[in-house]
C-alpha cells in the first residue's frame, strides 16, 4: 500500500504550517525543522548541531582521518586520492592543464593559475617573485614573502602555533574547539602579534 503511494503521488502526511504534503510521517517530521529552527543532530566531535541527520552525517566525515594514498610508480602518498590521481599525471607526462592565454601545458592547477599571472597587466605596488602574485599594500608584501621563505606569521591565540596563511590557522582552530580549549568568541588568532 505505502509503494502504490509513490506512484499514485498521495501525500497524507500535511505540515501545519505551509501544508505541504509527504509519502511518509519521518519526512514530515523531518521537513517541520525548516519552520522550528531546531538543530536536534549533535556532532560528538566538536558540538556543531545540524537541522537533519544526513547533515550532520556529511559533516563527520570532515572528522574522520583519510586513508593515505600511495603512488604505485614512486611510493609518494596523498592525503587525497584526487592529490594522488594529479600527480599521476607526472609519471604520464600527461599535462592536463593548458593556460587560456599561451595554450602552454601544466601538470598542477595551480601552476597554471600562476603561470597565467604574467598575462596580466601589471598592478601597482610590488609582484611576488615566487608565485607573482601583486599586493597593493606593502606590509601584506613583507608578510607573503615571510611565508614563502618558511616564515609563519598567523599565529593561534590558544596555543601559539605559527601557520603560513589564515585558511591553515582557521582550520587548526577547529582542533581547539573540538577539544574545547578554545573559548567561545575567541578571536582567529594574531598575524605577526598583533590581533587578526
Amino acid at each position: 500500500m505505502r509503494h502504490q503511494r509513490c506512484h499514485t503521488e498521495q501525500r497524507p502526511y500535511r505540515c501545519g504550517v505551509c501544508g505541504r504534503g509527504f509519502l511518509r510521517s519521518w519526512y514530515l517530521r523531518q521537513h517541520r525543522v525548516v519552520h522550528t529552527g531546531e538543530r536536534a543532530f549533535k556532532c560528538g566531535v566538536c558540538a556543531k548541531r545540524f537541522a537533519q541527520s544526513s547533515s550532520l552525517a556529511e559533516h563527520r566525515r570532515l572528522h574522520a582521518v583519510a586513508r593515505p594514498q600511495r603512488c604505485g610508480a614512486c611510493g609518494k602518498t596523498f592525503r587525497y586520492r584526487s592529490n594522488l590521481l594529479e600527480h599521476q599525471r607526472l609519471h604520464l607526462g600527461e599535462r592536463a592543464y593548458r593556460c587560456e592565454h599561451c595554450g602552454k601545458g601544466f601538470f598542477y592547477l595551480s601552476s597554471v593559475l600562476r603561470h597565467q599571472r604574467a598575462h596580466e597587466p601589471p598592478r601597482p605596488g610590488p609582484r611576488c617573485p615566487a608565485c607573482l602574485k601583486a599586493f597593493k599594500d606593502p606590509g601584506y608584501f613583507r608578510k607573503h614573502l615571510a611565508a614563502h621563505q618558511g616564515g609563519r606569521p598567523f599565529r593561534c591565540s590558544s596555543c601559539g602555533e605559527g601557520f603560513t596563511n589564515t585558511y591553515g590557522l582557521k582550520k587548526h582552530r577547529l582542533v581547539h574547539k573540538a577539544e574545547g580549549l578554545g573559548a567561545p568568541g575567541a578571536g582567529a588568532g594574531t598575524l605577526a602579534g598583533k590581533d587578526a
